[in-house]
């Protein structure tokens, strides 16, 4: 008895009938790209704690200001994004990374370039570690600073003493960058003549 052979084709699946994926959404950085307003804040609330934790893996000092400056960037970068190169939070993350060790790098560099743009490094006294101790010096320095003004001292300790941008002081205090910058100027130069005076 013999038996019927299958018809060709009949054990392939019906191209018919096959499923149908639906189209991927568009990415945010590609919305943003088209012009979409609405989906910078949908950036800013998926991707603001990844930032945050690189800022502070970093040493960023202010990580509210990481977070500004890097979604500037990844605004102005939206139309850059290839989703066929890698995820978005791989392009947000090397955006950060890019900004943060520039971040940096200026800050390696900071106190110099600060001192030149507010008249100088102030000129303090040989340093003996071997008859003066850490708690001798930072009465020291507190006593220097309880010499200048409330906003010259407050200047100096967050540009040498935390860290911090001019810009990232204005925000803090509510001074414009103009008066900080004065007020470091003439506590620096302030802090020069108690110098000098105890060198002489």
């Amino acid at each position: 008895m013999s038996q019927d052979k299958p018809t060709p084709g009949t054990n392939e699946p019906d191209a018919a009938n096959a499923p149908i994926r639906p189209p991927q959404p568009p990415s945010i950085l590609s919305r943003i790209a088209a012009g979409d307003e609405s989906a910078v804040a949908e950036l800013y609330q998926r991707y603001e704690h990844l930032i945050c934790s690189l800022a502070r893996r970093y040493g960023h000092p202010d990580s509210q200001d990481a977070v500004q400056e890097i979604f500037v960037r990844a605004w102005r970068s939206a139309a850059a994004y290839d989703p066929n190169k890698g995820s978005e939070a791989t392009f947000i993350g090397t955006i950060a990374r890019h900004y943060l060790i520039d971040h940096l790098r200026a800050r390696s560099r900071q106190q110099e370039v600060l001192c030149d743009d507010l008249g100088g490094a102030v000129a303090a006294p040989a340093h003996d570690p071997e008859s003066e101790d850490a708690e001798s010096e930072a009465r020291d320095i507190a006593h220097c600073l309880a010499s200048l003004s409330e906003r010259q001292a407050t200047t100096l300790r967050l540009v040498y003493g935390n860290g911090l941008t001019l810009r990232a002081i204005s925000r803090q205090t509510g001074w414009s960058i103009p008066a900080i910058k004065s007020a470091g100027r003439a506590g620096l130069q302030k802090l020069r003549q108690i110098a000098l005076a105890r060198a002489s």
